[in-house]
């Protein structure tokens, strides 16, 4: 199913499908310690690796989850501190200090069963953060989410902490990864591809199930067409994703921003909208200090309408874009004078 997803980027799918042999693999090495306690001796050294690689696998399924987010480049001290957690642990096998398995072949914990603990708490508290960080970047709504899953985690190995017996810590790693892969589809098929921004999809999802006030922006580059003839797409492309860099940094913590068309741009302003003319004058400061970098990006055209609950969107959208093509209108009249 992750292979074949067109959503994801091939990194992307890679992580997502070792998470699910990692979690295969711990699954079959649970159940083959179940089995192995307490059977003969001659069972021992199955006991002792199964045992090992449960210990030793577990906290890299949270960790490469949230690599497949922040990219491998910004996790790699966590990397390192893993991969010498699972030295430690081959080394402190004959001594038990993590866990170990005595002569008659019963499993026990070592005194230094935290640092199990502290080490797959640490992959899953990384995880929640790269998950926070991703709903903040796409603007997702559902943000509660990522601390549900943190506390079912919790709760999931403060049981098996205080009842070795109960087995459940790789079970919510399952979940975890599960719910973790459904919500990351649902993201991405909300989001543009290009820029980052709410697809034209969300958009329309959005401004026709509105039951609160807003502001309704529109925003559409000026003669973007000559960029793309004269500059060539690749061009046109780094312009798009510009400006909707500025949008989401300028309108992005007052509410939603959206690509609606190939170079229209919507946003969805919830607060501040008192402020309306002050925000959108930095949104024209930040574009004039990224043409230091790129001159040719071109003038964007912004349009805006209130909408009052229980208003017809249709008509407020329709102000908006009147009033974003008379503002167009003006300035091409003020630079022909």
């Amino acid at each position: 199913m992750a292979h074949s997803n067109a959503l994801m980027k091939q990194k992307q799918k890679n992580s997502f499908i070792l998470s699910f042999i990692l979690i295969g693999i711990i699954s079959v090495m649970e159940v083959i310690s179940v089995w192995a306690d307490g059977n003969p001796q001659k069972f021992w050294w199955i006991n002792i690796l199964s045992n090992y690689l449960g210990f030793a696998l577990t906290p890299w399924v949270a960790f490469i989850l949230g690599a497949a987010i922040g990219g491998f480049r910004k996790s790699k001290a966590l990397f390192y501190i893993f991969v010498a957690y699972d030295v430690f642990l081959a080394i402190s096998i004959p001594f038990g200090w993590i866990f170990g398995v005595s002569k008659d072949n019963i499993y026990f914990r070592g005194e230094l069963f935290g640092l199990y603990l502290v080490i797959y708490m640490l992959g899953i508290v990384y995880l929640l953060f790269e998950i926070i960080h991703l709903t903040k970047k796409y603007q997702n709504k559902n943000r509660l989410l990522p601390y549900l899953i943190f506390l079912l985690l919790v709760f999931g190995t403060t049981i098996q902490v205080i009842n070795p017996d109960v087995h459940v810590t790789w079970l919510c790693v399952t979940l975890l990864s599960s719910i973790y892969y459904i919500y990351c589809n649902e993201l991405w098929q909300q989001v543009d591809g290009l820029t980052g921004l709410l697809n034209h999809k969300s958009y329309l999802n959005t401004i026709y199930t509105l039951n609160r006030d807003a502001m309704l922006l529109v925003f559409d580059i000026d003669r973007f067409k000559e960029v793309n003839d004269t500059y060539g797409h690749q061009m046109g492309d780094k312009c798009l994703i510009c400006v909707a860099d500025c949008i989401k940094e300028v309108y992005g913590d007052y509410g939603l921003c959206f690509r609606i068309g190939g170079d229209e741009f919507s946003v969805l302003l919830f607060h501040n909208t008192e402020r309306i003319e002050s925000i959108n004058s930095a949104f024209c400061d930040k574009l004039t200090d990224c043409r230091k970098d790129i001159k040719e990006l071109p003038l964007v055209s912004i349009g805006y309408s209130r909408y009052y609950k229980g208003d017809n969107i249709d008509d407020v959208i329709y102000s908006a874009d009147k009033k974003m093509y008379q503002f167009k209108k003006r300035r091409k009249k003020e630079c022909s004078q």
